[in-house]
């Protein structure tokens, strides 16, 4: 039979442990809800990159004459985008490669080279192909982070 002693060992321990569990769990889930808040802002400042590139290619073949540094400009704007969701944070949420060559072709596959260039009407098709693969991308983002963050069962402990 134990002793008072060692029950109140006993006791202490398990109490002892509990404190140790929870400071673990909650550091956890902070460590998580800070990461997914710096995802988050990371996902919003690239949707307006985005979208800013969308509408700088919209006026770019609009424009009556073809502009080689303008074109040059949005390559490497493109090419930025790509990046950054390549790398670390934003390659956790794992965008098809599909996806970001779609939203590139979109923009610079047609009408980009200098000696066919053409003016573009607001109703041509290539600019409704560039905001259907600007909005696909869009969507690629906001669903990845809704499937890696806000469908996560530690969503339930969130105030």
């Amino acid at each position: 039979m134990p002793n008072r002693y060692e029950a109140f060992l006993v006791s202490q321990l398990i109490t002892w442990l509990l404190i140790v569990a929870g400071w673990v769990i909650v550091h956890y889930l902070t460590l998580t809800r800070e990461r997914q808040k710096e995802i988050r802002d990371l996902k919003s400042k690239i949707v307006e990159h985005i979208l800013e590139i969308e509408k700088r290619s919209i006026a770019f073949h609009q424009s009556p004459n073809h502009r080689p540094d303008e074109a040059r400009n949005l390559v490497a704007e493109i090419d930025r985008v790509i990046t950054t969701i390549a790398r670390q944070p934003l390659s956790l949420l794992c965008i098809s490669p599909l996806v970001l060559r779609q939203f590139r072709s979109g923009i610079t596959l047609k009408n980009f080279d200098p000696s066919r260039f053409q003016a573009q009407p607001s109703t041509s098709r290539l600019l409704s192909d560039i905001s259907l693969h600007t909005e696909a991308l869009i969507n690629a983002l906001e669903q990845a982070y809704a499937g890696r963050y806000l469908n996560k069962w530690w969503q339930v402990f969130r105030v």
